[in-house]
């Protein structure tokens, strides 16, 4: 009795573990490695005119190129407590603005896409956005101002031939995971009931359906990642 019981218990633990090695594969490690957004943007030469340091963080005052300056004087990058902000201080004629911060790490690697819309700016300042907490540098491209176009959008998006792999990769994720839970289903009922056909499936319908739950399961993830990485702020 207790070796069953103790067998038993390393089953549980062997499923928990599976379960966890899935759930980080599929919801973080594949995601980050394959779902990232693409864009392309010149290198940014904005001008640090001042530095604030806190006692749990630092801000950079930044200037931004003479074209952009004809709207937005400044704007500040914030790491408070590892957390990032952005917030920009705009011409008292700018009432209602949209632009898109592109965000990049150290590395130049793109973080994510934020659209911005404001419609009522008081006292010149446009609301703090967050962003990434691993983001060095942004860069601002506007849109409108006080709903007249100014420039065209950076398009914005993600290689088809990743978005495939990282599907191909979930559904065999899924499928491994299945067959794994099948064989400890199977395992545990031969060990408490000495029946195992009780939980008799087919090894076809089981890869099959792990086959759509990988698939709804990559659909899911990627519309999570993209909200992410491409966020509106109003």
């Amino acid at each position: 009795m207790v070796e069953t019981i103790f067998t038993y218990f390393l089953s549980v633990m062997f499923f928990l573990n599976t379960l966890v090695i899935y759930v980080f594969l599929t919801a973080y490690l594949l995601p980050k490695i394959f779902i990232r957004a693409e864009y392309k943007s010149e290198k940014i030469h904005d001008r640090g005119i001042k530095k604030y340091l806190f006692e749990n963080g630092r801000a950079i005052v930044y200037e931004p190129t003479p074209e952009l300056r004809k709207f937005i004087c400044q704007y500040i990058l914030s790491d408070v407590g590892g957390e990032r902000y952005l917030q920009c201080k705009v011409e008292e004629s700018v009432k209602k603005i949209e632009y898109r911060i592109l965000t990049f790490d150290a590395f130049d690697k793109p973080l994510g896409a934020f659209e911005v819309r404001e419609s009522d700016i008081r006292d010149e300042v446009t609301e703090m956005v967050d962003l990434p907490c691993d983001t060095a540098y942004v860069s601002i491209e506007l849109k409108e101002v006080n709903n007249d176009k100014v420039c065209k959008d950076t398009v914005v998006g993600y290689s088809a031939t990743k978005i495939a792999v990282f599907a191909v990769l979930t559904v065999l994720a899924t499928v491994c995971e299945a067959l794994i839970v099948k064989k400890i289903m199977l395992a545990a009922a031969d060990l408490l009931f000495n029946y195992s056909d009780m939980v008799s499936v087919g090894f076809f319908f089981t890869v099959i359906n792990a086959i759509v739950l990988g698939m709804i399961v990559s659909v899911l993830v990627f519309l999570t990642r993209y909200s992410k990485d491409y966020r509106i702020n109003k």
